[in-house]
């Protein structure tokens, strides 16, 4: 199996092989010949136009669109015997693959092992016949309409441009600085030295819709850990329960104020619980009074990446494992969340807003919570939720958007990690201790550029990635050519 990169389900299939006994290797009689994720699979190369799709059936927008499909039952298009003729070129003479293309499925294990050498998908990176053809395929130098393949090939472009300007200061390009650099344009080192990041133009439409999408990471990582608070909790009463109020108790008492101060950075009068979020900016020097857009715009301007109250600071605190399931925990959540919601307002109304609303599926605001859901509700329930006591907007925000959003779901899928009765919040002992959520296609993104050669890191470089000469010369031309889709 690849070390940072393989099929679901080749980790169960090496604990099997290092196990056997040798002989043929009868693949239909594998338990694990069916791969789970066998339908993802044929969904991405039906999105990457590698079969032909019916005239009745809608072009899909992305990998989530395509129906379900037997792939004996697709046939490939012009582009996809390419790709495949291109593949045939790096297994041809292997005796596995003279074995399938007679229709048998047993082969010995050094025909198999002959086969992985040169069409492994780990081998892709050593260079090979097909390697021109998935570059086409990847920057859209083929000509897929879809905007889908367009944003694909911009957000690929925008981590080869980004690698390098991260480089020049020995920072790794990985899911923190990358979400830096698109929500912020700004980056910081490990010695917290802050420099701008500026995109070239036909870049910045790509880099607007990531600051978009960090908008509902920075949410995630606010309900996420309200979700484990509220889980710790419930299992620590069990039957006996308890009631939300209670849960926010703490955040009135001295003790944790004088250490809530300490770890924030800011010196805010009273107790957190009866602190408005305007009245924690206004003691961190921040001239924002209103839940509106123009100090959603004043905001932008105060509170860069660099300050003790941006979103990335916050949650750099919050993000530590140490910190999961405590009283520091629900208002880092809480300040996180008033933040993120009133920054977001100036894109409210902007094509972006809108787009992000769209994808992230604001149809029903009772199963995709996303920030434009959040901030419609604090809308309609305060009006100005800037001026809400925190007590206030944490006991809406754990109802409606982590409590009743679980049972909701829960109830359609797998069953709960606590029920609710009498106001009083009851756990079942089931755990959920560490967050989930991340940015799953910057890691694909990664993935594909250093397998397509054009990305690499540097051996004990704590994971510094540079372009590649293949990559320089590739991303100087894309920038020239400009938007392709």
């Amino acid at each position: 199996a690849c070390i940072d990169g393989r099929l679901v389900g080749s980790d169960i299939l090496s604990t099997w092989y290092n196990g056997r006994r040798g002989g043929k290797v009868d693949i239909d009689a594998l338990p694990y010949a069916k791969n789970p994720a066998l339908d993802a699979y044929i969904a991405s190369l039906v999105n990457l136009r590698l079969f032909d799709i019916p005239e009745e059936v809608a072009e899909p927008e992305s990998d989530e669109d395509v129906q379900p499909t037997r792939l004996q039952d697709l046939s490939l298009s012009d582009l996809g015997q390419k790709v495949a003729a291109a593949f045939a070129k790096a297994v041809k003479s292997t005796s596995a693959e003279q074995i399938i293309r007679d229709g048998a499925h047993k082969a010995k294990d050094d025909d198999l092992i002959d086969w992985g050498k040169r069409g492994g998908l780990c081998e892709l990176r050593s260079g090979g016949p097909d390697r021109p053809i998935l570059r086409e395929i990847f920057f859209n130098r083929v000509g897929l309409e879809s905007m889908s393949h367009t944003w694909r090939r911009n957000t690929l472009l925008l981590m080869l441009h980004l690698a390098d300007e991260l480089e020049k200061h020995d920072v790794p390009l990985d899911q923190e600085t990358f979400g830096e650099a698109v929500y912020f344009g700004k980056v910081r080192d490990s010695n917290d030295t802050v420099w701008k990041v500026t995109w070239p133009d036909v870049l910045a439409d790509v880099a607007a819709r990531w600051r978009m999408f960090y908008f509902h990471y920075y949410l995630s990582a606010v309900l996420e850990n309200l979700f484990i608070v509220i889980v710790s909790h419930g299992n620590l009463k069990r039957l006996e329960g308890f009631r939300l109020e209670a849960l926010l108790e703490p955040l009135s008492k001295a003790g944790f104020n004088r250490a809530f101060r300490k770890l924030i950075g800011v010196n805010y009068d009273g107790a957190f619980s009866d602190l408005t979020p305007a009245k924690l900016y206004t003691a961190a020097g921040v001239p924002v009074n209103s839940f509106d857009e123009a100090d959603s715009r004043a905001l932008e301007k105060a509170v860069p990446l660099e300050h003790p109250l941006s979103e990335a600071q916050l949650h750099s605190i919050l993000d530590q494992r140490e910190r999961y399931g405590t009283d520091e925990a629900v208002a880092l959540a809480a300040i996180l969340c008033s933040g993120l919601c009133l920054r977001y307002l100036q894109w409210e109304n902007t094509p972006y807003g809108g787009w992000l609303a769209k994808a992230a599926g604001d149809d029903d605001p009772y199963q995709n919570v996303t920030v434009p859901v959040v901030v419609r509700e604090l809308r309609l329930h305060y009006g100005d939720a800037l001026n809400v006591p925190f007590r206030d907007l944490l006991l809406h925000i754990l109802h409606r958007f982590v409590i009743r959003l679980h049972l909701t779901l829960a109830y359609q899928k797998s069953g709960s990690f606590f029920f609710m009765d009498d106001e009083r919040i009851r756990g079942r002992g089931k755990r959920y201790e560490t967050p989930t959520y991340g940015n799953g296609r910057f890691f694909s993104g990664i993935l594909i550029l250093k397998d397509l050669g054009l990305l690499e890191e540097q051996p004990d470089s704590g994971g510094l990635r540079h372009r590649t000469a293949d990559g320089d010369a590739l991303l100087a031309e894309e920038l020239k050519a400009g938007t392709r889709g």
